[in-house]
């Protein structure tokens, strides 16, 4: 039992520290409450960003920005600032089976 609480609060520790991150220069966050993301400009959704999802940008193409979690984002829903949070019991990523 000992063991299992110490690596609940290593995994809650390690969750803090990731999130508590600055922004670097290549992050861009979701700046609407939320977003389609695809699996290429225009193509299938694979799944939806929320608001306050921090992505690293890759590349642009037009309004499109290709980030790492392997999708596309439409660019007039990001911004390089991360936002005032919502009001929402929502996670960051929702991915579309």
């Amino acid at each position: 039992m000992f063991i299992i609480k110490c690596l609940q609060y290593s995994l809650l520790l390690y969750l803090l520290l990731i999130i508590a991150q600055p922004a670097s220069a290549n992050d861009i966050f979701v700046n609407v409450s939320e977003e389609n993301f695809r699996a290429s400009p225009n193509g299938k959704k694979i799944g939806t960003m929320l608001h306050g999802t921090r992505l690293e940008e890759i590349e642009r193409k037009g309004n499109w920005v290709h980030v790492k979690a392997e999708g596309w984002i439409w660019l007039p829903s990001l911004t390089t600032t991360q936002p005032t949070p919502l009001k929402s019991n929502k996670g960051s990523l929702d991915i579309v089976s």
